[in-house]
């Protein structure tokens, strides 16, 4: 089963068109590479490429009770055509909150055992839900942090 979000930031992005297009996504990787490696960086173009592109960092958290025992998750990143040029640097920043990000998705899987594969009630849980909506919105705001200081905050408040 899957994809599905656990949650989206802004939850507007929990739609039908962004699940296709996470299918796309998982439909171009390799499944056993991503549980040998532990996590593969993704960079596509949206489905209208001079929308921008997506970047994202597909991850495994072991788990005996999911397929291959391993469930596979995926934090993804949209930035706008008029910002995915703009500094190198700090596209290699936004991956490095990625992994940051992960780590500490892992840790919170971990310490609160939730099992978050597809058919299980934790993934429709509110307390995950919210919890993951919460990571996400600290994310978008240190991203927003990033082209702030490249930009200036005047600029980014034009495209929040």
């Amino acid at each position: 089963w899957g994809p599905a979000f656990v949650a989206t930031w802004p939850p507007e992005f929990n739609n039908i068109q962004n699940i296709l297009f996470v299918v796309n996504i998982y439909s171009t990787l390799d499944g056993a590479q991503i549980a040998r490696l532990g996590q593969v960086s993704t960079s596509l173009p949206t489905s209208s490429p001079e929308d921008g592109e997506i970047n994202s960092l597909v991850f495994t958290i072991q788990n005996e009770k999911a397929r291959g025992n391993h469930e596979v998750h995926a934090i993804s990143v949209v930035l706008s055509q008029n910002f995915v040029n703009m500094s190198k640097i700090l596209v290699f920043q936004i991956k490095g909150l990625l992994f940051s990000m992960v780590e500490q998705i892992r840790q919170i899987i971990g310490e609160r055992q939730w099992e978050l594969y597809i058919g299980k009630d934790h993934i429709e849980s509110d307390e995950v839900k919210h919890t993951f909506e919460n990571l996400l919105r600290g994310l978008h705001i240190q991203i927003a942090n990033l082209f702030a200081m490249q930009i200036g905050e005047s600029e980014v408040r034009k495209w929040r």
